[in-house]
């Protein structure tokens, strides 16, 4: 009887590798993408097992329907199973191995919902950066010619609509139309940021937890909305700990000997909800220093002591522990708890 199916994922042929309860291999075969889907919907009830790679959530939403029980892992927990050569048949069979481990967590299935917004944040992010990228060009362009431009967005456009609108002698008609046209290029994407943004805010308003999640100090709808998105109803973390250094806000260390040396953040997971937490940190920090509350307090005697680039990161720390809690219970945030040690 099979006791674990393990699948390496690809993007057209699929390795699939099953195990008995003695951990005997019954089989290895290959699958088309198509046969994949029919051997999941009608193969029997099972402990399926795949890694945490691109296509991955479809496919566990796919087993999870079917009723099969479904764990993802995160691929470099299947790695140190690859026995001797690589190959898809090895990862399969590795991943089986890795899967029985019930110290190695599994990652959150993502719904189609929260895959939507992730793509909403992810084009955000990418339009930011085209946005900084552009506008620094322009910069570059017109420090050539003598023109510098204050830092700032707001300033960016008054400064370019002022030189536009006078024509300066230093400036030639062939710059200044090729300037138009990177500004309408600016233009648009500003404008395609906005409409993007405006779906992130609109769901924000709509999802009851993320406007619980709002309450925090330094958590607002982009921040909510990714992390509910990423992290679901937050079951699979043990605890706010947990959590937190699935983010990669924890202190990383190492130790031999009876020795442990504690260093900076590990800096694991999801960058991008790493980045995002510190930035609202450090809004925090600045908002700490003229409200009388309790975090004002908690927050002023962090930085008495620390600077205040590591008094954000704690913030973010405890955030996120936070943020757990009422992803779990549902409950409303409550700063004279959250902040009282």
């Amino acid at each position: 009887m099979t006791s674990i199916i393990g699948i390496d994922l690809a993007k057209n042929t699929f390795s699939v590798c099953a195990l008995n309860s003695r951990g005997k291999v019954l089989y290895n075969k290959k699958f088309s993408r198509k046969k994949l889907a029919i051997f999941i919907k009608t193969t029997e009830v099972s402990f399926i097992a795949m890694e945490a790679c691109g296509g991955a959530h479809h496919w566990a939403r796919m087993a999870e329907t079917a009723g099969h029980k479904v764990k993802m892992i995160h691929p470099k927990y299947v790695k140190p199973f690859v026995k001797t050569n690589k190959s898809d048949e090895a990862d399969a069979h590795a991943i089986c191995e890795a899967a029985l481990r019930e110290s190695i967590v599994s990652v959150p299935i993502k719904q189609i919902w929260a895959q939507d917004v992730l793509v909403l944040h992810r084009v955000k992010t990418r339009l930011t950066k085209n946005r900084v990228a552009l506008s620094n060009e322009i910069r570059g362009f017109l420090l050539e010619y003598g023109v510098s431009i204050p830092i700032g967005t707001s300033q960016f456009k008054k400064k370019v609509a002022i030189i536009l609108g006078e024509n300066p002698d230093n400036l030639t008609q062939l710059f200044l139309g090729e300037l138009r046209d990177l500004i309408v290029e600016f233009d648009e994407i500003q404008e395609k940021l906005l409409i993007v943004k405006t779906k992130i805010l609109e769901f924000a308003k709509s999802h009851e937890i993320c406007k619980k999640l709002q309450k925090i100090p330094g958590v607002g709808p982009m921040i909510s909305t990714a992390i509910v998105a990423a992290a679901g109803s937050g079951s699979n973390f043990s605890n706010g700990r947990h959590f937190a250094a699935w983010l990669g806000l924890v202190p990383k260390h190492t130790g031999t000997g009876g020795k442990t040396k504690t260093t900076s953040i590990s800096k694991r997971g999801d960058k991008y909800i790493r980045s995002i937490l510190i930035q609202g940190a450090h809004t925090v920090v600045n908002w700490a220093k003229k409200n009388d509350t309790p975090q004002r307090k908690w927050v002023n005697e962090k930085l008495r002591s620390k600077h205040r680039n590591n008094v954000a990161v704690a913030i973010a720390n405890k955030n996120a522990r936070i943020i757990w809690k009422i992803l779990v219970t549902g409950e409303d945030y409550k700063q004279s708890i959250a902040y009282c040690a």
